[in-house]
């Protein structure tokens, strides 16, 4: 995954990462010599205050409603926690394409709905989840992601 000014471009084909590292590490570099103070966006806090209040107040008065039903009923309790968490992370998605136009660009092979799929990420940045998002979103079941992480995370 690299990003050209807003677009981001999300290779799924193995034999392009290689290509994805060098343009990945030529632009940034190219970025980081142009400027070295801090940059405040108030698009970028507006972000970072919406998804902290979001999932703030979401997990009170979405999640908190059903949790006397993980007691009562435990796979119904996963199965509506699974489909609120899924429309949760709609929000993120949503405000990176709307607030800061960011487009996401799929090349390789697609995901097939409903086949299983394996995706490795080499975490570059801190939003490469959210670009994962935006595709599962679009290609896939968002409520059925699964995350593995490794021992020392």
């Amino acid at each position: 995954m690299h990003s050209r000014g807003r677009e981001i471009v999300v290779l799924l084909n193995p034999w392009s990462i290689n290509e994805a590292v060098s343009s990945y590490c030529t632009y940034f570099i190219k970025q980081d010599s142009k400027s070295f103070g801090i940059m405040v966006s108030w698009k970028g806090i507006y972000f970072i205050l919406t998804l902290f209040w979001g999932s703030f107040f979401g997990s009170i008065f979405m999640l908190g409603p059903f949790l006397p039903l993980m007691f009562v009923n435990p796979s119904w309790y996963r199965w509506i926690n699974n489909r609120l968490v899924a429309t949760w992370l709609t929000l993120p998605v949503a405000l990176l394409e709307t607030m800061f136009g960011v487009k996401v660009i799929i090349t390789g092979d697609a995901f097939v709905p409903g086949e299983r799929s394996v995706i490795i990420m080499n975490h570059r940045t801190r939003m490469d989840w959210m670009f994962l998002w935006n595709c599962l979103m679009r290609y896939s079941y968002l409520r059925l992601e699964k995350i593995c992480l490794k021992a020392s995370l």
